[in-house]
């Protein structure tokens, strides 16, 4: 006959509890904190790239540079080399910026204005350039040196080559992460229910002998990591929800772009990277105690 069908998971606490329970928890929710904000900052990471590529790709800037001891003045330059962009075939728009837009850029590194009036700036100009016409960069610049003098053009192809390696580096990384703290689970989740079984080896055998099934058993610690697992995840991904809005605020604080990220993706990290290690625990459990109980047969 079988003694246990439908046994609740609180009849036979073979897990610890107690503070060796809460222990596991705070274990538990530590690592989907890490898992959470790994995610979460591949996320980002993804949607501030694909924010940045419209704006890299087919990009260029011509820097027309001050020169003092030129025969003819920087405005003139410009205007000569802007004419001649504009009749640059796979050149789509051409715009000079003004001196206060430089000025812009360059005060949080020099604030003071006095003395940005009187640097002899660069006039930056931007180009936006049909892709598929495939402007080199050191032909566009040979060809407007012979226009005007001090003239330099960056296709921002170094940037976008960084920019590339950052976000493949990046997504690796958190693809890593989440794999080490899965492996990190699986492990621990094995190493305490192993722990259960040796330490109720007794009551398991006389559940054996009552005609308890390996399935009931291992229903036990199934129950009882999942719940433990889920008060963990719960924690962890409520503490993560609160670092990423906290730090979301500080960035737009200090005036720093923030990615245009999605919101639904985010709450997809949060909700399904918690969701799956509570799955995996309870699988871990459930696999490793059946094993466990074969091969104590």
């Amino acid at each position: 006959m079988t003694l246990i069908k439908s046994t609740h998971p609180a009849a036979l606490p073979l897990l610890p509890k107690g503070a060796a329970s809460g222990a596991l928890v705070a274990v538990l929710g530590a690592l989907v904190l890490l898992a959470c904000l790994a995610a979460m900052a591949q996320s980002l990471l993804s949607a501030t790239v694909a924010g940045w590529k419209p704006f890299v790709r087919g990009a260029l800037t011509v820097e027309v540079a001050a020169l003092p001891q030129s025969d003819e003045s920087q405005d003139k330059r410009v205007r000569a080399v802007v004419d001649a962009l504009q009749r640059t075939p796979g050149v789509w728009q051409v715009e000079a910026l003004p001196r206060e837009r430089s000025m812009e850029m360059l005060k949080p590194w020099l604030d003071d204005s006095d003395m940005l009036r009187d640097l002899p700036l660069p006039v930056l100009v931007d180009v936006a350039t049909d892709p598929a016409a495939r402007l080199q960069a050191r032909d566009l610049e040979a060809s407007l040196t012979r226009v005007a003098a001090g003239v330099s053009v960056d296709d921002h192809a170094a940037f976008a080559r960084d920019l590339r390696r950052l976000a493949r580096f990046m997504e690796h990384a958190a693809l890593c992460v989440l794999g080490l703290v899965a492996l990190v689970l699986i492990v621990g989740v094995t190493i305490v229910c192993r722990a259960g079984l040796a330490v109720h080896r007794s009551s398991i055998e006389l559940l054996h002998l009552l005609g308890a099934p390996d399935a009931s058993i291992a229903a036990l610690f199934r129950h009882h990591a999942t719940r433990l697992a889920a008060m963990g995840a719960l924690a962890g991904s409520v503490l993560a929800a609160i670092i990423a809005f906290a730090a979301g605020g500080m960035v737009a604080r200090l005036g720093l772009p923030l990615p245009d990220a999605n919101i639904g993706l985010l709450a997809l990290n949060l909700i399904g990277t918690p969701l799956a290690l509570v799955l995996g625990t309870s699988l871990a459990a459930e696999i490793s105690v059946h094993l466990a109980l074969r091969r104590s047969v």
